[in-house]
This record gives structure tokens, C-alpha cells and sequence, in this order.
């Protein structure tokens, strides 16, 4: 398994569990809970950088196998 498979689906754990109770939280007492919001918003950071990561890594890598068929 990838590394940025394995991160993508730590995200999305971490962003449904810590979302999760702190939208079941917040409704049930209205009160905003900094270290769920935080959870979450680390993996909503994550997830964007294994998101665009991976196309950021192929497109080098098409880059750079396109120079070594110009130089070869």
C-alpha cells in the first residue's frame, strides 16, 4: 500500500470521528470544543496534501521521464 493511501484514509478516519463528535457535540450543547475542531482541521490539512500530493508527484515524474526521452 502507498504512503499517500495510507495517509488519504487517516484523514478521512480522522475528519469523520473528530467532525463527527464535534457536530453531535456542538448541536447537543452548542458549545464549540477547540480540540475537536483542531482534530478535524489537521485532517482536512492532510487530506488536501495527499490529495494534491499525488498529482504533484506525477506530474514530475511524467516531467522528468519526458527529459530523459529528449536526452536519451
Amino acid at each position: 500500500m502507498s504512503l499517500y493511501k495510507t495517509l488519504f484514509q487517516l484523514s478521512l478516519c480522522m475528519m469523520v470521528i473528530f467532525g463527527g463528535t464535534f457536530v453531535l457535540k456542538y448541536v447537543k450543547t452548542g458549545e464549540v470544543f477547540v480540540d475537536q475542531f483542531s482534530g478535524f482541521f489537521i485532517g482536512l490539512v492532510l487530506f488536501f496534501h495527499c490529495f494534491f500530493g499525488r498529482f504533484m508527484i506525477r506530474k514530475e515524474r511524467e516531467e522528468r521521464l519526458d527529459l530523459e526521452a529528449l536526452f536519451a
